[in-house]
């Protein structure tokens, strides 16, 4: 999830597509197949349009998706009744650890914070996780969000954008200026002259007047070239853009939240589109 706040193409990506997800509305359906009716008035889309007191509907559908993307799992906590909830709230993906149920599978949720620890029964969490590749039990119960396909190429940004940024707070010489005769020594005050006359130049403009001996020396521009440029090429960042890019244009087609015990579908559906399911 510390992705999502330090590598900014992946932070535009996430956001573009759990925004443009959270504008969609929230339509309730019943039943399957030709017998499926909407349902214009029911508690679970009172719940959803504001999940709790501090979370309205917009916010909790975006976080859903964040949470979804990088990290695979999305954890709900339901508070109340849980065949009628109060309120929803979001329980933070990287703070959650599933206790394992031999029979089961899963037998509670165990969140972490703060130095604290609760286990929550399995029927007060909705999870919800994508696809893992892991063959071991972890695949079993935890999704695989979609920054763990990019760890390489966005931990490789990162670090040359570390790069850059710590190289740019260093000084460096712009160009070196020395005499073109070698026999020709400059004492402390010559050369106390020639950077205050050239650091005048550079910040007010004009022209810099040497007596006749100075103008006889050799100029050495030094190039502005980054020590990073050789860590991560403008070719190695535009690949991963392209494949950020083709990550964020495979959304997610559906999101659907489904509670067994209620027997309802909370489906995002696409008014423009008829009969179109997003």
């Amino acid at each position: 999830m510390a992705v999502f706040g330090k590598h900014a193409y992946t932070h535009a990506c996430v956001t573009r597509a759990s925004q443009d997800i959270a504008s969609l509305p929230i339509k309730l359906l019943r039943g399957q197949g030709e017998a499926q009716t909407e349902i214009d008035d029911h508690p679970v889309l009172d719940l959803f349009r504001q999940p709790s007191s501090i979370t309205d509907g917009y916010l909790f559908r975006e976080q859903f998706i964040v949470d979804l993307m990088m990290t695979g799992n999305v954890f709900t906590l339901i508070v109340g009744d849980p065949k009628s909830p109060t309120s929803l709230y979001r329980l933070h993906p990287e703070n959650v650890r599933i206790i394992p149920d031999p029979i089961k599978m899963i037998e509670g949720y165990e969140y972490s914070d703060g130095g604290s620890s609760v286990v929550y029964p399995p029927e007060r969490v909705i999870q919800i996780r994508s696809a893992s590749w892991d063959n071991g039990s972890a695949g079993e119960l935890y999704g695989s969000g979609i920054v763990e396909a990019l760890n390489e190429e966005i931990t490789a940004d990162i670090n040359a954008q570390r790069m850059a940024s710590s190289v740019s707070k260093q000084g460096r010489p712009d160009v070196l200026l020395s005499p073109a005769d070698p026999a020709d020594i400059w004492d402390r005050r010559r050369r106390q002259e020639i950077m205050q006359a050239y650091k005048q130049m550079t910040e007010h403009g004009g022209a810099m007047a040497l007596s006749g001996q100075d103008t006889d020396r050799g100029v050495e521009p030094i190039p502005a070239r980054s020590r990073v440029s050789g860590f991560a090429g403008n070719g190695t960042r535009k690949h991963q853009r392209r494949l950020w890019s083709a990550v964020n244009s495979a959304r997610l087609a559906r999101c659907k939240l489904c509670h067994s015990k209620t027997g309802y579908d909370h489906i995002l559906r696409d008014p423009t589109k008829a009969g179109a399911q997003t």
